[in-house]
């Protein structure tokens, strides 16, 4: 008995997944556009809010989305500010780490 290599069976598995796929061209299932952001735009609400919250839901977009693009931003040159993360004091790092050490 000849044993198939995993190499084909993944393109098996691909060939019976773009199969199923074929004629189900289901409207959700398409991705919505990206949203454009004007760069522009973006840095002077970035410049004049005091969260990323604050200019992702200006721009409409996730707050991910809006930190991806400071990110990008930044390693052009542009000088934006960073915001003050997230509250963090209100962990309790022994305890925490007792049960990692438990578990």
């Amino acid at each position: 008995m000849k044993k198939k290599s995993k190499k084909s069976n993944k393109k098996t598995r691909n060939a019976e997944r773009d199969a199923d796929s074929v004629g189900s061209s289901d409207e959700s299932s398409t991705k919505p556009a990206r949203a454009r952001v004007d760069y522009e735009e973006f840095v002077r609400l970035w410049t004049r809010s005091s969260t990323i919250s604050e200019v992702a839901e200006q721009l409409d977009i996730k707050t991910t989305s809006a930190t991806s693009i400071a990110t990008r931003l930044r390693k052009m040159g542009i000088p934006l500010k960073k915001f003050a993360r997230r509250n963090m004091s209100a962990v309790d790092v022994k305890a925490l780490t007792r049960i990692v050490k438990e578990g």
